[in-house]
């Protein structure tokens, strides 16, 4: 589930990601910058194509194609409110108090979900069934805590799980 809140004016485009996970393909209008607000995170467009997932506590920008500038208020850092700059395959994952790093993303397994499609490599299985949960209303749940923390690599359709539980 994700919800948006949008706010177009004559002098900028602003969305704020409220919950879950958008891809946004953007227009370069030099006189109406295009921003993403989630949480603390404001990721700023000209010309591109990103995805923002909003998560319990983490934020992460990935980049499909062009450059954003991402910035983070982090009032335990010294480095509050200076953008990180992304390009095409990089990803920043943005945490309370922790200072953000840009890596080199797939691409193709963060916007799979747009496919209704799950792709994951060597993901812990309490956040594969998280995911499989934000797109079914009947919820997998691990009655054993000791499967939690193995690793899962495939390809999986978002509303199948049962594909999961066989494998």
């Amino acid at each position: 589930k994700s919800q948006l809140r949008v706010r177009f004016s004559n002098s900028e485009r602003l969305v704020e990601l409220v919950e879950g996970q958008a891809l946004f393909s953007v227009k370069q209008d030099p006189a109406r910058p295009f921003t993403v607000l989630s949480s603390e995170t404001r990721v700023r467009a000209v010309g591109t194509q990103f995805d923002v997932y909003k998560q319990a506590l983490t934020t992460a920008i990935t980049v499909v194609e062009g450059r954003v500038a991402v910035t983070a208020a982090l009032a335990s850092t010294p480095v509050t409110g200076m953008p990180v700059l992304l390009s095409a395959g990089e990803q920043l994952s943005v945490t309370p108090g922790q200072i953000p790093q840009a890596s080199h993303s797939d691409i193709t397994a963060a916007t799979s979900w747009t496919q209704r499609k799950l792709i994951f490599d060597q993901v812990p299985l309490a956040k594969v069934v998280s995911e499989f949960n934000r797109y079914n209303i009947r919820e997998i749940i691990i009655d054993d805590p000791s499967l939690a923390g193995y690793h899962i690599r495939g390809s999986f359709a978002a509303n199948n799980p049962e594909q999961l539980l066989q494998f």
